[in-house]
């Protein structure tokens, strides 16, 4: 039987126990993430990709040639069912997946700009569902793992989409000279939005 003392033990632990019942609920409403292709040459998708594996979602590697990683492994799996995957490369390198993954029932439904540093500072352009950019603003100074966290954090569904320019500190001794591009590719039965360029 239980006692006034065991419900009263019960009723005070439900406040600790809240955060991790959003928790649980947002993970379960949220796009699950086969793989994460990350382009070695630069140091922020580097980072971005340290973070993401974090939070257990397996890194894919690339450098110039997509091929390997097409060939040997996403076009296989793309053949049984489509699947999540999201990313930090440079354009070209977005826009064969892209093409691929349209042919396999899925799309782009997240995509972010990283520019140059400039003055010290890096502009971001973002556009995709309104929660995810939602959860970039303010943007922090370290970015690389606010991003990690949103892109592994993507609504299902069909929702609603924003754009958003956001500013960040950058690497004074940037070798990159060119624009970064963050992506999350679904499977259009999970996630009905698509964001065009």
């Amino acid at each position: 039987m239980t006692s006034r003392r065991d419900l009263l033990r019960g009723a005070a632990a439900l406040p600790l126990a809240a955060p991790f019942a959003r928790a649980l609920a947002a993970a379960r409403e949220s796009l699950t993430l086969e793989r994460f292709v990350f382009d070695v040459r630069f140091a922020e998708s580097g980072a971005i990709a340290e973070h993401v594996g974090r939070l257990g979602v397996a890194p894919s590697p690339v450098a110039d040639d997509l091929m390997t990683l097409w060939y040997d492994d996403l076009d296989l799996k793309w053949r049984k069912a489509p699947m999540a995957l999201a990313g930090v490369t440079l354009e070209d390198a977005l826009f064969v997946l892209e093409t691929f993954a349209l042919d396999r029932g899925m799309h782009v439904v997240y995509r972010g700009q990283h520019g140059l540093v400039e003055d010290g500072r890096i502009t971001h352009r973002f556009a995709g569902p309104a929660v995810l950019i939602e959860r970039l603003e303010p943007l922090p100074e370290d970015w690389e793992s606010a991003l990690a966290k949103a892109l592994t954090e993507c609504p299902l569904g069909a929702v609603e989409t924003a754009r958003a320019e956001l500013v960040s500190p950058g690497a004074a001794l940037s070798l990159r000279d060119m624009p970064l591009y963050s992506w999350i590719i679904a499977p259009r039965t999970v996630v009905a939005t698509r964001v065009e360029s």
